[in-house]
């Protein structure tokens, strides 16, 4: 994946499976249900699909995500995160893909 933009990676290469893996970790408020996700060329891939609820405001909560995907050349990977109970934005997320 030699070409990347924030939270994206292209496949510059041949057309080969892929073990995608990343490490999402988010703050929040209270009681809110955080999903996650990762999206191939814009399109949920329903292997990756996570969800925890941030236990309290203010704490840390870590999720991994893993799975395996065919991508052709040009095709590209992102993570995409949705606070499912709220429309306040998540202040603070970290991920490494």
């Amino acid at each position: 994946f030699p070409s990347h933009d924030i939270n994206r990676v292209t496949n510059t290469g041949t057309t080969k499976v892929f073990t995608l893996q990343a490490i999402v970790s988010v703050t929040g408020t209270n009681n809110n249900t955080i999903h996650f996700a990762f999206f191939k060329d814009g399109v949920l891939v329903p292997c990756s699909e996570q969800d925890i609820t941030i236990p309290a405001s203010g704490k840390y909560s870590t999720v991994p995500l893993q799975c395996i995907q065919e991508l052709e050349t040009n095709q590209y990977v992102e993570v995409w995160v949705k606070n499912a109970n709220a429309t306040a934005k998540l202040p603070w997320i970290t991920s490494m893909l």
